[in-house]
């Protein structure tokens, strides 16, 4: 597993880093240190979100980072989560390449939810049953990748969904070892950061 205390998570929103922030912290201990991008969502181009973040970028090569992980969500785009993920890296390349070598640039990693945050919620049914106050016992696991996982959790849970009261709580549950054999783009991010 990567060292997380030397490692930078750039992630959606808030609900992200308090999911992670819990998650890592009740299983390995550790957690990487968080930034939230500032543009995000369907209609946001490559050059959109890496002008949102370069600020983010810039210091982290500068600094005590091994790691930086630009975590995000494909949304409805038209492309694949590794093709708009492989449109994000061209770009801060090219942004940064100008200040920064290619070795330099290894540090930097972008994963791609397929299609959202909640799709690596749902990855482990089972697992978020463990939650048997929110979630409905009779749900069984499926491939719900590149599917809207928001909407499925609106559909599996005994209450409402809210990202902000629900989201951590659920990924709590996760477990890894299972979600990545459910979820491609999951798996990806279990590989970036070395998870056994």
């Amino acid at each position: 597993m990567i060292d997380l205390k030397n490692t930078l998570f750039i992630v959606d929103g808030p609900s992200e880093v308090s999911s992670f922030e819990k998650k890592f912290n009740t299983e390995f201990r550790q957690t990487p240190e968080f930034r939230k991008a500032t543009a995000n969502g369907k209609d946001v181009t490559a050059e959109g979100y890496v002008n949102s973040i370069y600020g983010y970028l810039n210091e982290a090569l500068n600094g005590r980072f091994r790691h930086i992980l630009c975590i995000l969500d494909r949304e409805k785009r038209q492309t694949t989560a590794v093709e708009f993920g492989d449109s994000v890296f061209k770009e801060i390349k090219k942004r940064l390449l100008k200040d920064f070598n290619e070795e330099q640039l290894k540090k930097i990693t972008v994963v791609v939810s397929d299609r959202c945050f909640e799709n690596w919620i749902v990855a482990d049914i089972e697992g978020i049953k463990n939650r048997q106050d929110l979630i409905h016992q009779d749900n069984e696991q499926d491939n719900f990748e590149g599917r809207n996982g928001a909407a499925i959790l609106k559909k599996i849970m005994l209450g409402k969904y809210k990202k902000t009261t629900h989201a951590d709580l659920l990924f709590n549950c996760v477990r890894f070892d299972v979600a990545r054999d459910n979820s491609t783009s999951f798996a990806i991010f279990c590989s970036t950061i070395n998870y056994p």
